[in-house]
């Protein structure tokens, strides 16, 4: 309709309350439109009517078969037409099932057979070159090398040598002789005890033992404090523990 247009400039509103109605136009429910209804359109609801008990019988819906005769019938006798009627449908059901049976496994036959197609055995890859086999002679079969196990060892890699640093050839060399290596930068020994002379240790340690016991004899005025042949004596008589027993002390004292 013309008047159901509105202005044509671009970006106007178009009021629709304004415009006329097209010709031959019904609203509302005159052309089949329906709304929704809210609880203030109808009022309040009214409460059901009392339905006395009896309605509630659903027996007496035919008034001259009722509930217990004809088709529904849970009370009627079971004759021979009803054990006729269910061998045939029970026949029906087993044939029917005997049928899908067989389609079932056509099916499933057809399908392994496809899958054996595109995933054959390596037996069966392999199944031509076989039959050659049976050409072959002897002698061919004495020239094939055996394999061994050498598929399952890993290749053996290339040896690799290092030089020696001079350090270690020249402690190597002075190793055997008991003789005392001096680090150039400094450090201990490599094995304690395998480059010391324990006979000039021990020369040493009984100079240093004389020297002291001499110092004490004549520190008063010339008094002997100590006696140097007792307490040499006494140092002689005493037994030295080895690094096993000192370590088994020291195990001892942790455990208590």
């Amino acid at each position: 309709h013309p008047n159901a247009r509105g202005p044509g400039v671009p970006g106007a509103k178009i009021d629709f309350n304004a415009l006329k109605a097209p010709a031959n136009y019904r609203p509302g429910l005159g052309r089949g439109a329906s709304g929704f209804t809210t609880r203030s359109d109808i009022g309040p609801s009214m409460p059901a009517p009392d339905v006395p008990k009896e309605a509630d019988d659903e027996g007496k819906f035919d008034a001259f078969l009722g509930n217990d005769s004809g088709v529904l019938a849970g009370s009627g006798a079971y004759d021979e037409e009803d054990r006729e009627a269910d061998q045939i449908w029970e026949q029906v059901d087993q044939r029917m099932e005997e049928r899908r049976k067989t389609q079932r496994e056509a099916k499933e036959a057809e399908a392994l057979e496809k899958f054996r197609e595109r995933n054959p055995k390596i037996s069966e890859q392999f199944a031509d070159l076989k039959r050659k086999l049976t050409s072959v002679s002897e002698s061919e079969w004495d020239a094939i090398p055996d394999i061994g196990d050498t598929t399952i060892r890993k290749p053996k890699r290339a040896a690799i040598f290092t030089p020696a640093p001079d350090s270690l050839l020249a402690r190597a060399a002075g190793g055997g002789l008991g003789n005392t290596v001096v680090e150039p930068e400094g450090g201990a020994s490599i094995v304690p005890g395998t480059a010391t002379d324990l006979t000039a240790v021990g020369q040493g340690r009984s100079t240093v033992v004389q020297l002291n016991l001499d110092r004490v004899s004549d520190s008063v005025s010339g008094q002997t404090v100590v006696d140097p042949k007792g307490y040499l004596t006494d140092m002689k008589s005493m037994v030295l523990k080895s690094d096993a027993e000192v370590s088994d002390i020291k195990k001892a004292r942790l455990l208590l």
